[in-house]
């Protein structure tokens, strides 16, 4: 999901969120612990992969949070880039279970039946998810 904002003191800025594996590969540069914008190395990619698969192995849903400074011909009907961004960082959500599915999938099993969970979450995620449910 993106949006272009208008800058108080002029300028088109895109902001984006979403999928922390398809931001990231959409970026370019990362705010480093400085606030400075640097260019992103391989080091930082394994760094911000690895926070990704740290909080998706604690059924963390990850996304990725990015920004692009837009040149002024930026048309407002123009499609919102693709690539070019400046990662910002990485954030985890924790989506809980719902009550009563554990008992629910302990009851499916007791008669039989093989429960399966359909998901577009990260693999690591939808793995601990997976053993929140039983």
């Amino acid at each position: 999901m993106g949006v272009v904002l208008e800058l108080p003191e002029g300028g088109l800025r895109a902001h984006t969120k979403g999928a922390s594996e398809m931001v990231l590969a959409a970026c370019d540069k990362v705010i480093n612990s400085s606030g400075e914008v640097v260019p992103l190395d391989e080091t930082s990619t394994n760094h911000l992969k690895t926070t990704i698969d740290q909080f998706a192995n604690e059924a963390l849903r990850t996304l990725c949070l990015a920004y692009m400074e837009l040149d002024k011909g930026f048309s407002p009907a123009a499609d919102i880039p693709v690539s070019g961004y400046t990662c910002i960082g990485i954030v985890g959500i924790k989506d809980p279970v719902r009550p009563g599915v554990r008992e629910s999938v302990a009851l499916c099993r007791s008669a039989g039946v093989t429960v399966r969970m359909v998901t577009g979450d990260n693999i690591n995620t939808a793995t601990a998810i997976a053993r929140e449910c039983g």
